[in-house]
């Protein structure tokens, strides 16, 4: 997850989400979708066993064991391309970005039409800081699936890191809209109008990020920045102290503590 330099410099998250793929949606941890497949057979195959046991564990953010199952999975079953997606995916969150592109390029390779692999993928590229390829990836995942929020959520977090802030805010807006639900999206869209000094939008929008993830430190930090911007210096220490409360990052204790100092001071 991306921080901020420092309070008055927020930044898009890199809350990004895991998608295999499916139909039954559950979701844990910061900015983690995942998307279970439902069995269309009576019994399971070994390999779709392990698989499923793969997404329970990513749900916990447990990757390594996760990565140890999608790799069972793909022992048995050497053609199981949603394996492949799913330990691509496992490979980015533990760092391993040149083989999560291998695994999802042989996803992609076995299923051509499925648009979480290019998610995962697009996710990979952005974390090389390949951004092109990245946002082409997330393209072809909307062309393959155009209701997928997701997708847009992560294309407009990769604009804006490209600096392109009205095609982010365009993406996050349509994310909004396929899926109301997502706390991140609101975030990226209100730390985008923080960048855009347009700080009761960025407000808003942190307000209901707040509302749908109630411990989520950077919201309230940048919140209380656009709060400082429009000199509601109280609100602004107050939501400062909540972050601090929040946060567990020493770096980002620090800047919370130095900014809530200037405001004091003011």
């Amino acid at each position: 997850m991306s921080q901020p330099a420092r309070p008055a410099e927020p930044k898009a998250t890199g809350r990004r989400g895991f998608l295999p793929s499916g139909s039954a949606v559950a979701a844990a941890g910061v900015a983690l979708l995942l998307i279970l497949l439902a069995t269309a057979c009576t019994g399971a195959s070994e390999a779709q066993q392990h698989y499923d046991r793969g997404l329970e564990l990513a749900v916990e953010e447990r990757w390594e064991e996760a990565f140890a199952e999608f790799n069972l999975a793909i022992e048995l079953d050497s053609g199981f391309a949603k394996a492949y997606s799913a330990r691509g995916a496992a490979r980015v969150e533990l760092g391993q970005l040149e083989e999560a592109i291998v695994d999802l390029d042989r996803a992609i390779d076995l299923d051509p039409e499925d648009a979480s692999a290019y998610i995962n993928r697009g996710n990979a590229y952005d974390e090389l800081g390949d951004l092109e390829r990245a946002i082409a990836d997330y393209d072809q995942a909307i062309e393959l699936d155009p209701a997928n929020a997701l997708a847009y959520r992560n294309r407009g977090t990769t604009y804006h890191d490209l600096g392109d802030l009205d095609s982010a805010i365009a993406d996050y807006n349509r994310a909004i809209a396929l899926d109301p639900s997502q706390a991140e999206a609101y975030y990226n869209r209100g730390v985008a109008y923080v960048l855009l000094a347009d700080y009761e939008k960025a407000i808003a929008d942190l307000d209901k990020a707040i509302q749908l993830d109630p411990n989520d430190a950077l919201a309230y930090a940048n919140r209380g920045l656009a709060r400082a911007a429009l000199e509601e210096v109280e609100q602004a220490i107050s939501d400062l102290n909540r972050a601090l409360s929040l946060t567990t990052d020493p770096d980002s204790k620090a800047q919370i503590e130095q900014f809530i100092e200037e405001l004091e001071a003011r």
